[in-house]
């Protein structure tokens, strides 16, 4: 178990997922599937495609919310 990756946001959830449902929710469909894909590639969290895939999701959440990453 971790956190959620969503600033401000303290659930626990599976390792397998980067984000809560509610959060995951907000970040937009195309989006999704790009942390997805860079996922899939094998790479996983040693890939830079994933990494940046991340922080995109992460900011697009706290946008979303009206806060800073």
């Amino acid at each position: 178990m971790h956190e959620c990756r969503a600033t401000g946001c303290d659930r626990r959830i599976s390792l397998k997922l980067l984000m809560c449902k509610v959060h995951w929710a907000k970040v937009p469909p195309l989006l999704q599937r790009e942390v997805y894909r860079t996922w899939a590639r094998g790479d996983g969290v040693g890939s830079p495609e994933y990494a940046a895939a991340v922080q995109l999701a992460v900011a697009a959440v706290a946008e979303a919310e009206g806060r800073a990453a």
